[in-house]
């Protein structure tokens, strides 16, 4: 029996979980996937930074 291996979705970033690599994604037919790995596990692949004015979320009242 195969483990799993996940994958995303280069489209709509979905992430997809089986033993092969899909032929596409399931949620928009997209045909880039990408087997997720420790550079995709990394924080800075998750974390998206703030393009907009939005105040910081600490709060600075005493």
């Amino acid at each position: 029996m195969l483990g799993l291996r996940y994958y995303a979705c280069d489209r709509c970033d979905a992430v997809h979980a089986s033993p092969a690599v899909p032929p596409w994604c399931s949620r928009c037919d997209g045909r880039s996937l990408r087997e997720i790995t420790r550079d995709l596990q990394a924080d800075a692949y998750f974390w998206r930074p703030v393009t907009d004015d939005r105040p910081s979320p600490v709060d600075d009242d005493p």
